[in-house]
């Protein structure tokens, strides 16, 4: 201890003493005394429970260096417990919102028939050939909107035979090109 108080030595030991539980759970309790009607404090001791489970306690008197001095020193010794307290929290809150997440998407997937195993996509083998099959009639209604666009435009008036002489979708394969006979 860097103070040249009195009970320097008790705290010193004390700490040696209990250091797993300091490192825990110590805390440094204030207190108050009644005395004739007044109230008189705070005073401070130091708090800590040993292994058995029985509470130990260090009187540290009123405020002054020696109280701030143990106070930055349990603050110093109980850090890395509060750092592994904080991951631990942290990780919870990330699994309950990646639980939420995978739900979510699981039953979004399985409004277009797919399902989520692990973390795959499971059940495009069901589906390819029904997804094909919608792929390629949008394709053929985009592009049979797209020319009826162009052959009502002022200037391609006069190109009516674009609109009727299109191929159907029957006369397409699955890629949309026109099949050769």
């Amino acid at each position: 201890m860097t103070t040249d108080h009195p009970q320097a030595a008790q705290v010193d030991a004390f700490f040696a003493r209990h250091n797993d539980g300091l490192a825990r759970q110590g805390s440094i309790a204030s207190t108050w005394r009644r005395s004739k009607g007044r109230r008189l404090g705070p005073y401070y001791r130091l708090d800590v429970r040993d292994d058995g489970g029985r509470k130990c306690a260090l009187y540290l008197g009123r405020e002054g260096p020696l109280v701030d001095a143990v106070r930055a020193r349990l603050a110093q010794l109980q850090h890395p417990h509060h750092q592994q307290q904080q991951l631990a929290r942290a990780t919870r809150i990330f699994r309950r919102w990646r639980r939420a997440a995978y739900a979510h998407l699981g039953a979004e997937l399985e409004k277009i028939g797919l399902r989520l195993q692990g973390a795959e996509v499971r059940g495009f083998g069901r589906l390819s050939h029904a997804l094909t099959r919608a792929a390629d009639s949008a394709d053929v209604v985009q592009e049979g909107e797209e020319l009826a666009r162009v052959a009502s435009s002022p200037e391609n008036s006069k190109n009516e035979d674009l609109v009727t002489n299109y191929p159907s979708q029957d006369a397409t394969t699955r890629t949309g090109k026109m099949k050769t006979w």
